[in-house]
């Protein structure tokens, strides 16, 4: 944990008033029906969080115990980790790791769902991540409609960002053009410039600096825009898995993308890509042609 760390003895209840410190948190007990646990940076809980809301700014929360109810709503800058989750939401900007189930809960994750030790259940709910899903088991036998959903944020994040520096572009080439002018008639002066009065010499010298300045700024954008542009080029599609190494049960609606599959049949260790159409297939099959590709 980082510095500026608080330490919290036992159980936080809905007696106490709402936490927000500007540094790390440990909690050495049970978060229950609490307003709100704010950290600037990690948080950790020995015991379950139950009806309550959990935020880290900009670390990681690891929750020892459950987290529970529909009231809980944890999100993390990085990491999530818990023992199980049941009707709760959790959020985090990287990795989601339950030890052992997700029961009819919404989970997000901008990288990876991880629920693979313990029983390693995913049921009901819906889970989303962006770069892959990994359970033991998703469904169950009773069909109760579960979601598993993969999403491109980081595609989204890639044309959010190319908005962004097209419009830098557009500002900066503006303002190049408009200098442009005076460069050349200080081209034209060669050295006649060193006859101008003092004033006017640190007025253009300083005109010359915005302009090269200016065109260094230019390649900079026209650098990162192409850098973007190669990683959406090279996103693999069959980067992007859901991996169920147990069984995969009748109603469950999986989604990469905008393609969807509502499972009517039961299956067992199965991968779950997209190749134009959403594919499953045998996990153990997959990984061999995939390594003699």
């Amino acid at each position: 944990m980082a510095s500026n760390l608080l330490e919290i003895s036992g159980n936080l209840s809905s007696e106490q008033q709402p936490i927000q410190h500007e540094g790390s948190i440990l909690i050495k007990g049970n978060v229950e029906n609490c307003n709100m646990v704010v950290a600037s940076d990690d948080i950790e809980i020995k015991g379950d969080v139950i009806n309550s809301k959990v935020r880290s700014i900009r670390g990681s929360i690891v929750v020892h115990g459950r987290i529970n109810g529909e009231n809980t709503f944890v999100y993390s800058a990085k990491n999530i980790e818990a023992l199980s989750v049941h009707l709760a939401n959790l959020k985090a900007f990287h990795t989601i790791t339950l030890q052992d189930s997700a029961v009819s809960s919404r989970i997000m994750a901008k990288h990876s769902v991880k629920v693979e030790k313990g029983r390693g259940k995913i049921e009901g709910g819906e889970v989303e991540a962006g770069m892959g899903i990994l359970a033991n088991i998703v469904g169950s036998i009773e069909s109760i409609p579960t979601n598993i959903k993969l999403t491109n944020f980081r595609q989204f994040d890639i044309y959010t960002l190319l908005m962004q520096l097209e419009r830098e572009l557009e500002t900066v080439t503006k303002e190049i053009n408009n200098l442009q002018k005076i460069i050349e008639v200080i081209k034209l002066l060669g050295d006649r410039v060193v006859q101008l009065p003092m004033e006017k010499k640190q007025e253009l010298a300083l005109k010359v600096r915005q302009y090269n300045d200016l065109n260094l700024k230019k390649k900079d954008i026209e650098t990162k825009k192409e850098r973007l542009i190669e990683e959406n080029d090279n996103i693999d599609e069959l980067e992007r898995v859901i991996i169920i190494h147990d069984t995969l049960y009748p109603g469950v609606t999986a989604t990469i993308d905008k393609v969807s599959n509502t499972i009517q049949e039961e299956y067992h260790n199965v991968i779950l890509y997209k190749k134009g159409i959403l594919i499953i297939g045998n996990f153990d099959e997959f990984m061999a042609r995939k390594k003699f590709a």
